[in-house]
């Protein structure tokens, strides 16, 4: 593969999925703010085209917008910009998220070194920031990163410590060939965890190794969670079901409970949660740390409830009228339509480096 930067050099395509959030803008700056510059940007508007109207791009020449009506997901988004970008390598990052500017020139360079070590279609992750809406860091992951020849599988799902974040592999994070994209789509039937969906089915294939270079090159935006809505769990089900081959009897039983369970408790979906701890001892795979995980996260979420109760009553008492608030006393926030599950729970380690401006 030789590309434009020279003899060698691959040719390299950046696909951003969007629904018109205002942080598109800053996230296509990091893109050509990169010390590797891509060949080619792929915008892929996920609706009509006026969803961009209040939000500036640079002008590029690199940069092509598509709108895609009616609106059908991120999934379908990045296969459609894959299809279109053209080049031989592609790299995916979400409208909310940013790239260290080093992110292309570090894959890039471990891309080939597995490719001269004999490994026929590299997958190349990375470190991640995490960060809330406010660009405020929260954590970093991953701590542990995917070891050669170890499944995806248990990569992601099985749990060895009770701290979370020892694992992380998302689409913001990855390069990888535009071939292998083609061949292996991402699915749009999927409510849930597409990224973790196309991953797993490409790590199974012949000559597909995934690896992370080992270097903090993402700044990931966790959005605010809605408490609404117990669909959750159905989707992850639904999930599991699609894996059902790929997966072990324990990584399907800490899935559900470091994953599916969580987002039971977080939104206060008893029966749900009912429905995978119900699951998971049919398995009878479920690991110590996971069981413990769950427990964790049940007592801190009683907690947060209590004590949102208290600080409501207070305020009632105090003559002030409180303000709506979730069941754990946060503010409830709507759902939006592109918060998808990206990657594994947070936690890690790493250098950081400054948003673009």
């Amino acid at each position: 593969m030789t590309g434009s930067g020279g003899p060698g050099r691959p040719t390299i395509g950046v696909v951003i999925p969007t629904c018109g959030r205002p942080s598109l803008t800053r996230a296509v700056a990091s893109v050509l703010g990169q010390t590797l510059a891509p060949d080619a940007v792929v915008v892929v508007v996920d609706g009509p085209a006026d969803l961009l109207a209040a939000v500036p791009l640079p002008p590029d020449a690199r940069i092509r917008v598509w709108p895609v009506t009616p609106a059908r997901g991120p999934a379908h988004a990045r296969n459609t910009g894959a299809e279109m970008v053209g080049t031989d390598l592609v790299a995916f990052l979400d409208d909310d998220d940013e790239w260290a500017p080093e992110k292309l020139h570090v894959q890039v360079g471990h891309f080939q070194e597995m490719r001269s070590a004999g490994v026929q279609h590299p997958v190349v992750a990375c470190r991640s920031i995490v960060q809330d809406e406010e660009g405020r860091e929260i954590t970093r992951v991953p701590r542990h990163l995917i070891q050669p020849h170890q499944r995806v599988g248990d990569y992601l799902f099985r749990r060895r410590q009770l701290r979370p974040g020892g694992s992380a592999l998302g689409a913001s994070m990855v390069l990888c060939e535009v071939d292998l994209v083609r061949r292996t789509p991402f699915d749009p039937s999927l409510a849930r965890h597409e990224d973790w969906d196309w991953i797993l089915r490409v790590g199974e294939l012949a000559g597909v190794r995934v690896a992370h270079a080992d270097a903090m090159l993402l700044r990931y935006t966790r959005q605010p969670r809605s408490r609404s809505g117990t669909a959750r769990v159905p989707a992850s089900l639904a999930f599991l079901a699609a894996h059902s081959d790929d997966l072990t009897p324990r990584e399907k039983a800490d899935y559900l409970l470091c994953v599916a369970g969580h987002s039971a408790i977080v939104r206060g979906d008893w029966g749900g949660l009912g429905t995978v701890v119900a699951t998971v001892l049919r398995l009878r795979a479920g690991s110590v740390w996971a069981w413990l995980a769950l427990a964790a996260e049940l007592v801190l979420a009683t907690q947060r409830r209590v004590t949102g109760w208290v600080r409501g009553r207070g305020r009632t008492v105090a003559g002030g009228r409180a303000a709506p608030s979730a069941p754990d006393g946060t503010e409830e926030r709507a759902p939006r339509r592109y918060d998808s599950d990206r990657s594994a729970p947070a936690g890690g380690a790493g250098g950081r480096f400054p948003r673009p401006r």
